[in-house]
């Protein structure tokens, strides 16, 4: 497959995101875009610069556009069965994340894929950061040694758009942000087999249409008796977005985040050296890091990392977190 034919189902700002960088990739069309409003998939084609159609009906764009994949960049609230139907259409899929609002929807999408035979990418862009890359090496090459402890954050301060404050349409920042925290549980940790969980609003109760929490505390045990604990806040730094993560293994430890440089120290020895690899020699932005890997797979028929059994294990793991919550809610009087 030389070229390829793509359409957008969604017009927000993963959308936007995602057709700058599918355009500059030089071989793919974008052909159509739908959202549920005509509108703004028009909008979002005047901006891209490009001449596409344009349709608030899903089943009519993949009929006449007959796209050979497809960007599902919509809230997990939207999901009615799109995903299954694009499937169903032999359509490879990358994917947003959370999957869907609710665990059925979200494995009814994993079996579609299964069925089909399609590839399909989950946008767990942190997984494509150098640094995350070059620790998951070291795994793989038994020389982390066993992991132990990984200390998580994710931490903003914005009011986000109106479906995200509204704990029916975006499941909270847990589910909606910090599921890629999650997700490098599952990576690095391994399965988990207990876990314990507090949320609360504590700094937006007098605001009557944010219903989300906005602070988290989590804690988890692994399969493997590796600890993990986890903070998220919506009420830290104003316009600054961070997921960060300190891992510690019998071998290494390292830092992460998304927002500063961090390291790996090789710790075997009674001094801790740092490793000199140049992480970010070869950086390219892991969201477009994603979508290079997809695409790639899509011509070829090569692996991707992150399939859409990934995104619904990440989002059982975050489930049981808010189940948990739920039963140890504190008071808030």
């Amino acid at each position: 497959m030389k070229h390829i034919k793509a359409a957008f189902f969604g017009a927000g700002s993963m959308a936007r995101m995602h057709a700058r960088n599918v355009l500059a990739d030089g071989r793919v069309d974008i052909a159509g875009i739908c959202s549920r409003s005509r509108e703004s998939a028009e909008a979002l084609s005047f901006e891209i610069g490009r001449r596409v159609s344009c349709y608030s009906d899903f089943s009519t764009m993949l009929k006449e556009v007959e796209p050979d994949v497809l960007f599902v960049c919509v809230p997990p609230y939207v999901h009615g069965g799109e995903v299954e139907e694009a499937a169903g259409r032999g359509i490879h899929l990358f994917l947003e994340k959370p999957l869907s609002l609710e665990l059925h929807r979200a494995g009814s999408m994993v079996d579609a894929v299964k069925k089909a035979g399609v590839i399909s990418q989950v946008d767990f862009h942190h997984r494509f950061h150098p640094l995350v890359r070059r620790i998951k090496g070291l795994f793989d090459q038994d020389i982390a040694g066993r992991p132990l402890l990984m200390q998580a954050r994710y931490f903003c301060n914005s009011q986000h758009t109106q479906w995200w404050r509204d704990k029916n349409l975006s499941g909270g920042q847990l589910f909606e942000q910090a599921i890629h925290l999650f997700d490098l549980m599952l990576f690095f940790m391994g399965p988990i087999k207990h876990v314990q969980a507090f949320q609360s609003n504590l700094c937006h109760r007098n605001q009557e249409d944010y219903t989300v929490e906005d602070t988290s505390a989590v804690t988890m045990l692994s399969d493997s008796e590796g600890m993990v604990s986890l903070a998220a806040s919506n009420c830290a730094v104003p316009r600054r977005w961070e997921a960060a993560f300190h891992l510690v293994c019998e071998n290494i430890t390292a830092y992460y985040s998304s927002i500063e440089p961090g390291y790996i120290m090789d710790t075997l020895g009674s001094e801790a050296k740092p490793y000199n690899d140049s992480f970010n020699r070869d950086f390219v932005e892991p969201h477009k890091a994603a979508l290079i890997e997809f695409l790639k797979a899509v011509r070829d028929g090569s692996g991707v990392s992150v399939p859409i059994q990934e995104g619904y294990k990440a989002q059982k793991l975050v489930m049981r977190a808010i189940q948990s919550a739920a039963l140890t809610k504190p008071n808030q009087t």
